[in-house]
């Protein structure tokens, strides 16, 4: 049997929803599909924490009452009958919008709610035709102070109160998607296209997703580990700064967390925010999963959540060019400051804060509600070697150093040390990648290494399916292109890999310089998307930060192609890295002779443009889960950049 918290002893637990637990886990000890949920809402209403039991048979949500006597229980009988009918509704309701879980349109398991007074004894109830449905909800659905005797008793005793007309036993398949609809905190959903194997291969000509409706490309559902879980438990109210390497989950905790504290704090506002437009668009694909969307969970970029406030507060907002926000941002923190700003959000939740600039930061601090106590969660997540913005210098990040009335995260920080994204060998080789990396900057007088929290890799899990440095023999875009549509054929010929789970991840979609002869500009994405149309192969452009005309990244169909910038904290089973010979030309640090003569005479820009480019690197190859191609169109002398992605790679 599972427990969801497993440490549930941090929790604050009644102690009749401990004994309950106990006598359930005695009971279904032997029994690996039976599943425990300590003190949820999965109904998202004002008095709606239940325990929830899921077995085979159905779901089985239990409400303890352990503050009513008997002499508040009458009362608090009729008001139970109204709040279970609607808690049932809601929870029916949500279950319906998951077609795996329907049966001619109905939910197809046994859902119940109870309601348990451990205080009381059973009343005795008048009978008349006008009392009629309240009796038939007290004798069918509430039970006193010997329900867990019963329960001891008559060992089938809550199967028993499931098996009604329902036919459809739950399985270790479909318990996933159960959970996910009931306490989404405890699972990470994805798009069942992004996951179907039996896709159609180029060769046909028919686009990839072509046969399935929108109503097929439902969430499926996975299970977070017990480590997860844990950590997600591990959040106390107040300050909390998350500190972990890319492809540790840290995004997936941070919503889970946001998740669970909505569904017990209904009646409070809860803002989460990021930098990458591609990242919050698919972190609000999940919370609309979830049904927070129309609640009490709200999901912007930072940029977006300045312009939304602004406007809310019936406040001019900056007239905004070439993308500079600058002050826009201003105006939000100078209106805060002098109270034009009312919004304010019991829970404030920033994922890669590392992409902000302190004033960001600031801002959103000042949104939250009971700043000056405990009672708030103010949840900060990050990665300090994925930025790829120049707000961290010197080892200083976004959330260090502002003062009194800020956060001082000593002792209220931990961090992540498993890798659940990137297999074994990707995670070795970004390993090797970044630790070359490190040696290099010391040879060159870059300092890099003054934080231990930079380039963090936890331990990776599993095995992989592939890993590749691709040599482009023509130096041009044309051949070019031509690699990386091959690499996108093998791996999902032979991998069986739908097209929208490889993603081509660029430095340069273009750039207007001659390298090879005949060939003006280097426009390697251009070419791609030519082949690609050609070879009846479907594509989209994800988002970036100056394009308003690509998809987001919830919506992807074919093959995603996306910056390297714009793909920060999103992952793709295969990733083909390209558009790499660009990298280091504008600020000459691909040139050897010019990072050693940094050693000698130091130049902070070089030195700046060497850590943002390393980076940057180091972000998109942990982008890939199974399989990562390297595509380069340069030797190894003529780049530095090209030269450690070879010796990194020659390491494994």
């Amino acid at each position: 049997m599972r427990v969801f918290p497993e440490k549930y002893e941090e929790l604050d637990i009644d102690k009749y929803d401990k004994q309950l637990m106990a006598t359930v886990k005695k009971i279904y000890r032997d029994d690996e599909l039976a599943t425990f949920m300590l003190c949820c809402n999965p109904s998202k209403t004002k008095d709606g924490i239940v325990d929830i039991l899921i077995t085979e048979t159905g779901v089985l949500c239990i409400k303890m009452l352990s503050s009513v006597s008997d002499a508040d229980l009458m009362p608090k009988l009729f008001e139970r009958q109204l709040q279970q009918k609607k808690e049932l509704e809601i929870i029916i309701d949500r279950m319906k919008l998951h077609k795996a879980l329907l049966a001619s349109g109905e939910v197809k398991y046994a859902v119940k709610i109870i309601s348990v007074f451990p205080l009381c004894k059973q009343p005795t109830l008048i009978e008349n035709a006008a009392m009629k449905e309240f009796n038939d909800f007290v004798e069918r659905d509430c039970y006193f102070s010997d329900f867990l005797s019963q329960v001891i008793k008559e060992r089938n005793f809550v199967d028993r109160m499931l098996a009604y007309a329902k036919k459809f036993k739950i399985t270790e398949e479909s318990l996933p998607d159960v959970v996910n609809r009931l306490t989404p905190e405890y699972t990470i959903p994805q798009k069942k296209a992004a996951l179907d194997v039996k896709m159609t291969t180029h060769k046909t000509g028919k686009l990839i997703d072509a046969d399935i409706s929108n109503a097929d490309r439902a969430a499926l559902a996975y299970l977070l580990d017990d480590s997860q879980i844990n950590y997600i438990n591990k959040i106390k109210k107040g300050d909390q700064l998350i500190i972990a390497c890319a492809g540790s989950g840290k995004s997936v905790i941070l919503l889970s967390k946001c998740f669970k504290v909505a569904s017990l704090n209904p009646d409070k506002k809860f803002l989460v925010t990021g930098y990458n437009r591609n990242l919050v668009s698919y972190f609000r694909w999940l919370i609309d999963s979830a049904g927070f969307s129309s609640k009490n969970v709200e999901c912007l970029t930072f940029h977006k959540l300045a312009i939304t406030l602004l406007k809310r507060n019936k406040l001019q907002v900056p007239i905004i060019s070439n993308n500079d926000y600058t002050e826009v941002v201003e105006k939000l923190l100078t209106s805060i400051m002098a109270g034009k700003i009312s919004d304010r959000y019991y829970g404030v939740f920033i994922d890669e804060v590392q992409m902000f600039e302190p004033e960001w930061y600031r801002a959103c601090y000042q949104l939250l509600e009971n700043r000056d106590s405990e009672e708030h969660f103010f949840v900060i997540c990050g990665d300090k070697s994925q930025s790829v913005k120049r707000s961290i210098k010197s080892g200083k990040a976004p959330w260090q150093g502002h003062g009194d009335g800020y956060p001082n995260f000593r002792g209220k920080s931990f961090p992540i040390e498993v890798n659940y994204r990137n297999s074994i060998q990707i995670n070795n080789y970004i390993r090797n990648f970044t630790d070359y990396a490190l040696r290099y900057a010391e040879i060159f007088n870059i300092q890099m290494n003054q934080d231990s929290d930079i380039f963090l890799r936890g331990k990776a899990v599993r095995e992989g399916l592939d890993l590749r440095l691709v040599d482009v023999k023509q130096k041009t875009s044309e051949a070019e292109a031509v690699q990386v549509l091959n690499q996108i054929i093998d791996i999902h010929d032979n991998y069986k890999i739908p097209y929208d789970s490889i993603a081509v991840i660029y430095y340069n979609r273009e750039f207007k310089w001659m390298k090879s002869p005949g060939e003006l500009h280097y426009t390697p994405i251009e070419r791609l998307r030519n082949f690609l149309k050609e070879a009846n192969i479907p594509d989209c452009m994800l988002v970036n930060t100056q394009d308003d005309f690509a998809v987001s990244y919830s919506n992807i169909s074919g093959v995603p192609i996306v910056s390297m910038e714009s793909s920060l904290g999103l992952d793709f089973r295969a990733v083909v890295l390209c558009g790499l010979r660009p990298l280091g030309h504008h600020d000459k640090t691909k040139d050897m002779k010019v990072l050693m003569a940094n050693k000698k005479n130091p130049n902070q820009e070089i030195a700046d443009a060497f850590c943002k480019n390393i980076n940057i690197i180091y972000m998109a190859c942990a982008r890939a889960k199974d399989v990562l191609r390297i595509v380069l169109n340069e030797d190894k002398e003529d780049s530095f950049y090209a030269m450690l992605l070879t010796k990194a790679f020659e390491e494994e």
